[in-house]
């Protein structure tokens, strides 16, 4: 039987080292092994119990026959006990009382056949019966000298190893078919009525269940050894052994019943022997002609089996993913499919026969594959076979990549080839690099940004506080502060540095026109939106030039407009506007890293879904997306993020759920000897301070609101303040004295901006209005309510920007705009 339909296992010794294999009853060599020991011991038992009982039917299994001897069925009971042991023994011990157990029986035949030749009688077989007499002749009622021969060769077969060799091997088929021969010429001698065959001497007959038992006992044996002789033959799965096992039963079966029946009719006198031949020459002809034919078409059937699975098998490897290469014991290469000439850069007919090691294995691993093979070839085992492994490979070019390895071996016989699955994994592993490093870049970003937070927060307090000493304290110490504040400013510098870890992009920054970039782009834009969206630009004709990497202004645009066509899945209006801004002091101490001074602005707004506050603070994560899977890589503002920050830029958003988004992209103005930097921000126009005026600030921002009311009061103004709507209607309603309004227009509480000023407006006509929002005005208008004349002020704004607004406002008519807008 071949290996693979063998259950075996190993037995240890008290150290725990595999001793020897034994089978179970559970494999097909088992179950003949247990079927043959239980054949030929039952049978000696039987014989055995006849000679103790006296029962001469036990002792000849047919009247009249040669009967089996005491000593006959004693041996049969010790090699069928033998057999079992040998083959299911689970310990050395039981292996080892296997063999003794047979070489018992087999000292018996010995010594039987030492009486014969030496003429002498030492009694051995009348120990437990006495002799007998048969057909008027006394018997010495010891087996004959086949019988004996038939159990030596048994013990000879035990004392050889369970592994063989090719040397003896040969010495192990010859003793099983010597002991297979005699009991089969026996047997014919019965089926024929021909005593020659089973009594040629006196005293030598082989009764006719000696002959089964003997018959049983070698088919056992052969079976303990599977994949030798008959064994492999007719254990084989394949074409060979399905045939083998056909013709076998055939050629044994046929000519003896067909032989045994002819031979009835010549006895009967039907006909005389030379009919007898004629007839059995024609019945065999025919019944071999049936039995090849059918055999002939069992192979057919068996060959087309095995060419549709071969073009199967072809067809996998030829369309296999990864590359397929089959090497022989040498460790020359026996196949190589597709994948492997694309992998490697060799051809298969280049391939074929070459040493594996020199066509893809680098040269410093060739020794470690040279030695890996030996120790397989020479113990059976290694270490990186059956399982997945990750080695360097090497193409054609010499370029050296990862790839992973799977090999396992494969047994052919007394031969053994190993088929290798390899695969390219250089894109893999290159991919996992770079999203590692995303993910380092982001576990960075977030460590140092949280630490120039709170190292921020302090150095504003630290320098606050000595910018305030230095302006009330002389002498020497004013030195000492002087330093301090110089050592904190370099502090803050560090700061910075720290946050430019995770931003690495090459740039290339030259003096660019916003507007002529965006409206070269507006078609394509418009392309990227699609019909369902409105896209609208208002571009600033006195735009100033811009300082950045053109590619990525043009790629931060296209990623702000896509984002926000993806907000508004069922249509609506996109806004792209350009504009100068200065962000003064304020707005830089209320957002990390914007340094005050000019800007300019790239605003996108859209009137989608808008965003919650948790997802502004961390829309710039990367990876954060709040799409479904497969439509979105959350890298899209992160990138635009970095950017802006590597470019010393500044990108802000204002959002509110269900009004829509603004991304506003602050990029470094271009400053040259035309243009010079401005140094400072300026101060407010005398003529724009407040003269006692009150204002009602309505904002929901606690800082926005905080700030803006400490910015009217320095601006000389008495403020009142709101952090809603209705809050602001309960003022109004109150009685207080109010010169204006200004109040952003999107706010909670179910009261926007423009309910408050047109319900303010119908109590208090002569109240002045001044709107203000981080949205710009076209998307806070969805409904084009917005009167061109009504005072609105964008987000974020300078202390300049909203002094004059507010004189603006207290210069031009009463309420929220025009007339007609206030009558609305």
């Amino acid at each position: 039987m071949p290996n693979r339909n063998v259950t075996t296992a190993s037995a240890t010794d008290a150290s725990g080292a595999p001793q020897f294999p034994f089978l179970t009853v559970n494999s097909w060599p088992g179950a003949i092994i247990a079927a043959t020991a239980a054949v030929a011991g039952l049978t000696g038992v039987v014989a055995l119990f006849g000679w103790a009982s006296g029962i001469e039917e036990l002792k000849s299994i047919v009247p009249g026959l040669s009967t089996m001897k005491a000593n006959t069925a004693i041996c049969f009971i010790l090699c069928a006990a033998s057999l079992a042991l040998f083959s299911f023994g689970m310990s050395a011990r039981q292996l080892s009382l296997g063999r003794a157990l047979g070489l018992v029986a087999a000292a018996i035949g010995f010594v039987t056949l030492a009486e014969y030749v030496f003429n002498i009688d030492l009694g051995l077989d009348t120990l437990l019966f006495s002799a007998t007499s048969e057909g008027g002749h006394t018997l010495p009622g010891r087996m004959s000298p086949p019988t004996a021969l038939g159990f030596l060769c048994f013990g000879a077969v035990l004392t050889m190893p369970r592994n063989l060799t090719s040397r003896n091997a040969w010495a192990f088929v010859l003793l099983t078919h010597a002991g297979v021969a005699l009991p089969t010429v026996a047997a014919a001698g019965y089926l024929f009525g021909m005593r020659a065959l089973y009594s040629p001497t006196a005293y030598s007959s082989i009764a006719l269940h000696t002959a089964v038992a003997f018959l049983a006992l070698f088919a056992g044996l052969t079976a303990t050894r599977g994949t030798i002789g008959w064994g492999r033959m007719l254990g084989d799965t394949g074409t060979g052994g399905i045939l083998a096992r056909r013709l076998l039963a055939g050629v044994i079966l046929m000519p003896l019943a067909l032989s045994w029946l002819v031979l009835q009719g010549v006895q009967q006198g039907i006909y005389e022997a030379a009919g007898a031949v004629a007839i059995l020459a024609g019945s065999s002809i025919l019944l071999l002609t049936v039995f090849v034919w059918t055999t002939v078409r069992r192979w057919q059937s068996l060959d087309e089996a095995r060419r549709r699975q071969e073009e199967l098998n072809r067809v996998v490897l030829q369309s296999a993913f990864d590359a397929f290469v089959l090497i022989d014991r040498d460790g020359r290469v026996m196949e190589w499919n597709p994948q492997a000439e694309k992998i490697f850069g060799w051809t298969r007919a280049e391939a074929l026969g070459r040493d594996a090691a020199d066509i893809f294995i680098p040269a410093r691993a060739r020794p470690m594959f040279q030695h890996g093979l030996r120790t397989y070839l020479a113990t059976g085992a290694g270490p990186a076979l059956h399982r997945q492994v990750e080695v360097r490979a090497v193409r054609r070019s010499g370029e050296e990549f990862p790839a992973e390895l799977i090999v396992t071996p494969i047994r052919l016989g007394d031969d053994v080839v190993f088929s290798g699955f390899v695969r390219d994994v250089s894109e893999q592993r290159k991919t996992e690099e770079q999203l590692h490093q995303a993910q380092k870049m982001e576990a960075v970003g977030q460590l140092t940004g949280g630490i120039a937070h709170d190292f921020n927060n302090l150095l504003t307090v630290v320098v606050g506080r000595l910018d305030l000493a230095l302006e009330k304290t002389q002498g020497p110490l004013r030195d000492s502060l002087q330093q301090a504040l110089t050592a904190a400013e370099g502090g803050a510098s560090l700061i910075k540095q720290l946050l430019a870890v995770s931003r690495k992009q090459t740039l290339a920054p030259r003096v660019i026109d916003i507007n002529e970039m965006a409206g070269r782009m507006k078609e394509l834009l418009q392309r990227s939106l699609g019909e369902h969206i409105e896209l609208t630009m208002r571009l600033d004709d006195e735009l100033w030039s811009a300082f950045a990497d053109q590619g990525q202004v043009e790629n931060a645009l296209l990623n702000l407009a896509i984002n926000a066509r993806d907000a508004m899945p069922e249509g609506g209006k996109i806004v792209i506007e350009t504009g100068n801004v200065v962000l003064d002091a304020a707005y830089a101490a209320r957002n990390d890293e914007v340094q005050p001074g000019p800007y300019v602005m790239l605003a996108v707004s859209d009137t989608g879904t808008g965003m919650t506050a948790d997802v502004i603070r961390r829309a710039f994560e990367p990876f954060f997306t709040t799409k479904e899977v497969g439509k979105g890589t959350g890298l899209g503002l992160a990138m635009v993020y970095g950017f802006a920050k590597q470019s010393r830029g500044h990108l802000k958003i204002y959002s509110e759920v269900g009004h829509g988004t603004t991304v506003r992209l602050y990029l470094p103005r271009h400053v040259s000897a035309a243009t010079p930097a401005e140094k400072s921000l300026p101060a407010p126009a005398a003529d724009t301070r407040g003269t006692g005026e009150t204002v009602l600030v309505v904002e929901d921002d606690t800082e926005v609101r905080e700030y803006v009311v400490a910015m009217l009061r320095e601006l000389g103004y008495r403020v009142l303040m709101a952090a809603t709507g209705p809050e602001a209607m309960k003022i109004v309603e109150g009685g207080e004295h109010i010169d204006l309004l200004f109040t952003d227009v999107i706010m909670p509480g179910g009261m926007t901006g423009r309910d408050l000023a047109a319900a303010a407006i119908r109590i208090r006509p002569e109240i002045r209005v001044l709107f203000t929002s981080g949205y710009s005005r076209d998307t806070v208008d969805k409904n084009g309510e917005f009167d061109p004349a009504e005072r609105f002020l964008s987000k974020p704004y300078r202390r300049s920007d909203v002094a004059e607004k507010l004189r603006e406002a207290f210069n031009g008519p009463r309420g929220a705009g025009t007339t007609a807008s206030a009558a609305r």
